[in-house]
C-alpha cells in the first residue's frame, strides 16, 4: 500500500467525517419551524398545553382594508334597489373597507364601520336601510378577509380564508384535506397574536377531550404547524447520511479503479 493510498484513504474518512457533521448541523434545522427555546416533552401532553398565555382576545373588530361581505336575507338578489343588483354567488357582494374607515354601499353611501364587531356594523348597516330602502331589513355581514396559514405535514399547506365564525383546528384541517401520514397529532401547534410575543398553543388531537378546549377556535393571523413524527425525523436523518456515505465510498472506489489502471 503505497503512501499516495494512505494519504486518499485518510482524506476521504476526513472527508466523509466532515460531511456528516455538516449534515448533522443543517439536519437540525430542517422542519423545525419556529422552534421555541422550551422544548416541550410530546408524553407530557394530554390535552393543550399553552406557552406564554393571554387572554386578551376581544372580538374581532373591522380594519382598514377588510373585505365584507353583505346581503339582504329577504331579497339576496337586492341591495340597493334596481339600480344597483348584487348577486349573493358573486364576488360583487364584497365591499373593501376604505383607508379612512368607511364602506361605500349602494343607497346608503358611506358608512364607517371600522373599529365595530360584525354584530355592531350588522346592526348599524339594518338601521341604514330600514330608513332607506326597506321595512325590516334582515342584513348578513361577514368579514370574508380574516385567514390562517397552515404550514408542515398537511393535505394542502398554505393561506385559508375564516369563511365563518367559530371556525376551529377541526374544520380548517378537513378543509385542507386532512393531515399527512407523517404529521405528528399529538403536536399542532398554533402561534397567536403578536409576532413579538406570541402565544403558542399545544394540542394533542389523539385525546379526544382536546376537542373541549376554546383554544381551537381559529383567530385571524394564527400560525398552525403540523410537525413530522420523530420516527420520521429519525429516518430522513439516516436517509441523510446514507447519502454521504455512499458519495465517500463512490469516491473511494474510483481511486480505486484508476489506481489499478495505472
Amino acid at each position: 500500500m503505497n503512501l499516495d493510498f494512505l494519504l486518499f484513504k485518510k482524506y476521504t474518512l476526513f472527508l466523509l467525517l466532515f460531511l456528516l457533521i455538516l449534515s448533522s448541523c443543517s439536519y437540525k434545522g430542517k422542519n423545525q419551524l419556529f422552534k421555541e427555546d422550551k422544548v416541550l416533552s410530546e408524553d407530557s401532553l394530554k390535552t393543550i398545553y399553552v406557552s406564554n398565555p393571554t387572554n386578551k382576545y376581544d372580538t374581532y373588530t373591522i380594519r382598514p382594508y377588510d373585505v365584507i361581505f353583505i346581503r339582504n336575507l329577504q331579497n339576496p338578489g337586492l341591495i340597493g334597489g334596481e339600480s344597483s343588483l348584487i348577486s349573493a354567488n358573486t364576488k360583487d357582494a364584497n365591499f373593501s373597507i376604505e383607508p379612512e374607515g368607511y364602506v361605500n354601499l349602494p343607497v346608503i353611501g358611506k358608512v364607517t364601520v371600522v373599529g365595530l364587531t360584525r354584530l355592531q356594523a350588522t346592526a348599524k348597516i339594518e338601521e341604514l336601510y330600514k330608513q332607506k330602502l326597506f321595512n325590516d331589513p334582515i342584513i348578513e355581514l361577514k368579514i370574508a378577509s380574516l385567514k390562517v396559514t397552515l404550514m408542515g405535514e398537511i393535505g394542502v399547506p398554505g393561506n385559508y380564508l375564516l369563511e365563518k365564525e367559530n371556525y376551529d383546528l377541526i374544520d380548517i384541517i378537513g378543509e385542507a384535506g386532512g393531515i399527512k401520514e407523517k404529521a405528528d397529532p399529538k403536536n399542532v401547534r398554533i402561534i397567536r397574536g403578536d409576532r413579538k410575543n406570541p402565544e403558542v398553543i399545544y394540542a394533542n388531537l389523539t385525546n379526544i377531550n382536546t376537542l373541549k378546549s376554546d383554544k381551537l377556535k381559529l383567530m385571524d393571523g394564527d400560525i398552525i404547524i403540523f410537525q413530522k413524527q420523530k420516527f420520521y425525523e429519525r429516518f430522513d436523518k439516516i436517509q441523510s447520511y446514507s447519502i454521504i456515505t455512499s458519495i465517500a465510498v463512490t469516491l473511494l472506489n474510483t481511486y480505486l479503479i484508476i489506481r489499478n489502471i495505472k
